[in-house]
C-alpha cells in the first residue's frame, strides 16, 4: 500500500511540473482547446519529431456552481490517425477508480494541459510521422457549458 502511495505521489508531481512550465504566450482562455508550437503559437502544422502542446480551458460562464465528477484527471488528450488511436496524456498511468465529484464555480476554469505528443511518464520519446492527424480532449460532460460542441482538431504533421 504504502508503494502504491508512493507512486500516485510520483506521478501527480510529475504531472503539476508539466503544469507550472507552461510557455508566456498561450491563447486566451476563451480558446476552449486549441494546439500551440512549443513557444505558444498557435498552430496545427508540425515537423515529424516536433513537440506541440494541447490545452484545455472550459470557463463556467454561468452565475450557478456547476457539479462535475471524474476518476483519475478531470482532462486528457489522445491523437488519433483516422479511427485509429495513436497515443493519449495519460498512457501508462493507472489510477484507482475512485470518483472525484466536484463544483465548478462561476467564471472557474477546468484546465488541462499536455506537451504531445509523448506521454509524461514515458521516457522514450514518441515521434508522429507525417501525415493527417486528429487531436481529442476527454473531459467531465457539464451540459449548462454545452460542452457537446467542442470538436477534434485536425493537424497535420510534416517531415
Amino acid at each position: 500500500m504504502k508503494k502504491k502511495s508512493i507512486y500516485i505521489l510520483m506521478t501527480l508531481i510529475l504531472f503539476w511540473g508539466c503544469i507550472m512550465n507552461l510557455p508566456d504566450d498561450v491563447p486566451q482562455a476563451s480558446d476552449v482547446f486549441h494546439l500551440t508550437d512549443r513557444d505558444g503559437n498557435p498552430s496545427t502544422t508540425f515537423a515529424s519529431g516536433e513537440d506541440f502542446y494541447m490545452y484545455f480551458n472550459l470557463v463556467n460562464t454561468t452565475q450557478d456552481s456547476l457539479d462535475y465528477s471524474y476518476t483519475g484527471f478531470p482532462v486528457y488528450f489522445s491523437i488519433y490517425k483516422g479511427t485509429t488511436r495513436i497515443v493519449g496524456s495519460m498512457d501508462g498511468l493507472s489510477f484507482a477508480q475512485v470518483l472525484i465529484e466536484t463544483k465548478l464555480a462561476p467564471g472557474d476554469t477546468l484546465k488541462g494541459m499536455w506537451l504531445a505528443p509523448t506521454p509524461p511518464i514515458q521516457s522514450t520519446k514518441i515521434d508522429l510521422d507525417p501525415g493527417q492527424y486528429r487531436a481529442v480532449v476527454t473531459f467531465p460532460a457539464i451540459e449548462a457549458l454545452q460542452t457537446d460542441t467542442i470538436p477534434d482538431i485536425n493537424f497535420t504533421v510534416l517531415r
